[in-house]
């Protein structure tokens, strides 16, 4: 007899795409709408003014949009603002870090942005610095931002991401003025419509019920990164892309600040995954043939050196990190090219059914 219970999530799945209306269910055919934020490389100059402290202070559960204005300065030197609602998002930095300036959630007004570089955007995650006085902070969302960036070499089923150079200033005069770096995130809706999909919300979701090549790049790029803060059934940190009922669902990662690569004082791994630090890689993948394996440890080699350009060409990387994460991906790319290493550090820990 077959157990009911493994086929539930999928039955959920197929259940809720054909429940989609026809103009909605019509749409998963359309081509997705330009997205010019995510065209450039080059970041955006940028000014968030209102009053920040109440929002910066927002820590409950029930945290309100409150109006600010955000200004984007040209090349030109000129400067297209738009009145856009701001609040707090996230958990751990949210809660637990006190950040001067926690990660951020931007709404804009759909008509403001007609013609813009935010044109077809409506909100969007803001990755912040966190904390004002402690440079390394700062160091850490800029090597976030790369990580995105490493994962958009493997697939287009990811994340896309945009540098911002940012001043927040406090209108009450509160708070003084101070630039960092950050970056914004491709919204998740418009990630699916770039997918030809939906963003489906469902219940737990078994990681062999979605796609399984995307799932296994998915678990080889955390190995890659040393991130072991995500979970397929538990939607933590993972987003799903639904294109039809045929076709299993796409898991797309994000929220990577957790990476070993990254190594940031606030990361620690689960004691239930018995690694002592977050720089011990932990494959947490499912297994595969040794064909399917090597076809995916090709993709990674293929992409070897474009990854490598983007730690040592990245100007505002400082020395130190830089050379840490590259010798952190040394170490990565010489286990998939070592049989033994793959043996001891995947194969004999992937998971089975």
């Amino acid at each position: 007899m077959k157990d009911t219970r493994r086929l539930a999530p999928l039955l959920v799945l197929i259940v809720c795409v054909a429940a989609l209306p026809a103009s909605a269910a019509a749409a998963l055919q359309d081509d997705p709408p330009p997205q010019p934020l995510f065209d450039a490389e080059d970041p955006l100059e940028l000014t968030l003014a209102g009053d920040l402290r109440p929002i910066f202070k927002d820590k409950g559960d029930d945290r309100p949009y409150r109006p600010a204005h955000l200004h984007l300065h040209t090349e030109t030197d000129d400067t297209v603002s738009f009145d856009i609602s701001v609040k707090t998002r996230g958990f751990y930095r949210r809660k637990y870090l006190d950040c001067d300036v926690p990660p951020l959630r931007l709404n804009f007004k759909k008509k403001q942005v007609e013609e813009t570089v935010f044109a077809n955007q409506d909100k969007l995650k803001l990755v912040t610095h966190c904390k004002n006085k402690i440079d390394a902070y700062e160091q850490y969302a800029l090597q976030e931002y790369l990580i995105y960036k490493s994962y958009n070499l493997l697939t287009d089923n990811s994340f896309r991401v945009r540098l911002v150079h940012i001043t927040y200033i406090d209108t009450e005069g509160r708070r003084k003025p101070i630039t960092k770096y950050g970056f914004l995130i491709e919204d998740e809706d418009r990630l699916a419509e770039r997918l030809g999909g939906r963003n489906l919300e469902t219940g737990i979701i078994h990681q062999e019920k979605t796609d399984k090549v995307q799932a296994t790049r998915l678990a080889l790029f955390q190995f890659m990164i040393g991130n072991t803060d995500w979970s397929v059934p538990a939607h933590h940190n993972i987003k799903f892309v639904y294109r039809d009922p045929q076709t299993p669902p796409l898991a797309v990662p994000y929220d990577f600040d957790m990476a070993g690569l990254i190594n940031t004082p606030y990361a620690e791994p689960d004691p239930k995954l018995g690694i002592r630090t977050v720089r011990d890689r932990l494959f947490r993948g499912y297994c595969r043939t040794d064909e399917d394996f090597e076809a995916i440890f090709a993709e990674f080699n293929a992409q070897q050196e474009a990854t490598y350009a983007l730690f040592n060409d990245f100007p505002y990387l400082d020395k130190k990190p830089r050379k840490r994460a590259i010798k952190y991906l040394d170490e990565f790319y010489e286990t998939i090219n070592k049989p033994r290493r793959v043996r001891r550090e995947i194969l004999a820990v992937c998971l089975r059914e």
